[in-house]
């Protein structure tokens, strides 16, 4: 058996031509799909060779009267192991173009078919049959009703198309994210159902990206996931395998102001910082606070002053929320994430200085204090220097402090293998100090290849997780 995808170009949509090519692949007995996207016709083709070398040529030859064919983009691929052709709607075709490999050759055969069901953000699911993953549809937030019903129709579409049926059903720690309901109420009366811990699936993601099976020192940096502990976990190093995982050293605990609302206020993540951590004195804190309005600044006092009702969180994400809005670069954010995007674009990258920090050993593991490093940015910021240079320099600390802490985990362990997840490593100046880094103390050190770091790859963790655990 081969494989084709072919993306055709012209006048090709409204004029029955994914009919047409629905009916001349099954007249060719070839297996796969057919989907409309962005002004053009894909069409992803398993058969033999003789039958996918006519199908090409009928393809120009027996074209519908209406369309016109200007431009056809062919590439061989190994087959997929389709066991139909389809027609798929756009949305269902969206999950399974570039950005993200749809299909991961894994380096063991499930003995059940495996539906693993992702985050909540910026999320997809992953369906395992035998020994391949098929990674779904990119969903930006399942809290949207529109989402989750794009959601739930591409799980039954790519299960079809692949003739999975599923018999472990896997979920995040959280209780309310929609992806865990959805995985408690799809509608099978035999299926097992695990859970996987968010960061543990983060790490496990890459190490499977990698062909690794571990021990490793995983460093797990993004926006957040429910902890063991309750808390929102984000700003970790553990060391792990395929069914375990330590969480060996965190970022300090923050409070979290307004819980999942801290994450479109970056401002909130400065003033818990500033008064939690970095321990500010009375007139720094209102220094800071002057253009908050003053209804929400006593809002913001009585929330930390009762500390025990506001969520925790360690995640490193939140950490760049706070640079940024200390900076002044992004004190109110329409997206997750875009603090730290305006922070990367203005730090400049020939700037090699690194701030203070604190890697503390407590009990078997370390806690990652940023409050000397805070420190220094807000005083730099108000002494007048360039934004860009404190940008930048914030940049290089965590990288230092992650490395130093991984070299503190190797002296204990012996483990020398670090792999990093998460969407903090979309950025590719954090990333790129980090990798340098480590490998500069000789790390091996291992990122993403063909999935995504953030959560769109999560899932995959999750399945190689579940499989795991329950095939011993």
């Amino acid at each position: 058996m081969h494989g084709l995808s072919v993306k055709v170009r012209g006048i090709v949509q409204g004029v029955g031509f994914r009919p047409f090519i629905h009916q001349l692949a099954k007249r060719l007995e070839l297996t796969g799909w057919v989907g409309k996207t962005d002004g053009q016709v894909e069409i992803e083709l398993d058969g033999t060779e003789a039958a996918l070398e006519r199908f090409l040529r009928d393809l120009r030859e027996r074209a519908p009267p209406l369309s016109r064919i200007d431009e056809v983009h062919v590439e061989q691929r190994p087959a997929h192991g389709f066991s139909t052709f389809e027609i798929l709607e756009s949305e269902a075709v969206g999950g399974l173009q570039s950005g993200q490999s749809d299909i991961v050759d894994l380096p063991f055969t499930a003995s059940h078919d495996i539906l693993a069901c992702g985050a909540e953000q910026k999320s997809s699911f992953c369906l395992v049959n035998g020994s391949r993953a098929y990674l779904g549809q990119l969903i930006e937030d399942l809290i949207s009703p529109d989402a989750l019903e794009r959601f739930e129709d591409s799980v039954e579409t790519l299960c079809r198309l692949y003739q999975v049926a599923p018999q472990l059903i896997v979920h995040d720690m959280d209780p309310d994210y929609q992806s865990t309901h959805f995985a408690h109420e799809y509608p099978t009366t035999s299926a097992i159902r695990a859970v996987v811990q968010h960061h543990h699936a983060h790490v496990v993601s890459a190490m499977v990206d990698n062909g690794l099976e571990g021990p490793v020192i995983g460093v797990a940096y993004d926006g957040g996931g429910y902890g063991t502990d309750g808390a929102v976990w984000g700003g970790e190093i553990l060391v792990a395998d395929w069914r375990s995982f330590e969480r060996t050293a965190q970022l300090r605990y923050a409070p979290m102001l307004g819980g999942r609302g801290a994450m479109l206020h970056p401002y909130r993540m400065a003033a818990a910082y500033v008064w939690s951590v970095c321990a500010a004195s009375e007139s720094e804190f209102e220094s800071y606070l002057a253009t908050v309005p003053i209804g929400e600044r006593i809002m913001l006092r009585r929330q930390l002053e009762g500390g025990d009702k506001t969520p925790l969180t360690s995640s490193c994400s939140r950490l760049f929320d706070a640079a940024a809005a200390m900076l002044g670069v992004c004190r109110e954010a329409l997206y997750e994430g875009q603090p730290a995007v305006e922070l990367e674009a203005i730090a400049d990258p020939r700037v090699g200085e690194v701030y203070p920090y604190d890697v503390i050993r407590r009990g078997d593991g370390w806690i990652i204090d940023p409050a000397a490093l805070l420190r220094a940015l807000w005083c730099e910021y108000r002494a007048g220097r360039p934004v860009r240079y404190i940008a930048a320099a914030f940049h290089n600390s965590v990288a230092a402090f992650t490395r130093t802490t991984c070299e503190q985990i190797r002296d204990v362990r012996g483990l020398n293998r670090v792999v990093l997840s998460g969407g903090c490593f979309k950025s590719a100046l954090l990333t790129q100090r980090l990798v340098d880094g480590l490998k500069a103390v000789e790390f091996e050190v291992f990122t993403h290849r063909q999935v995504p770091p953030d959560d769109g790859g999560l899932s995959l963790g999750q399945a190689v997780v579940a499989h795991a655990l329950t095939s011993e």
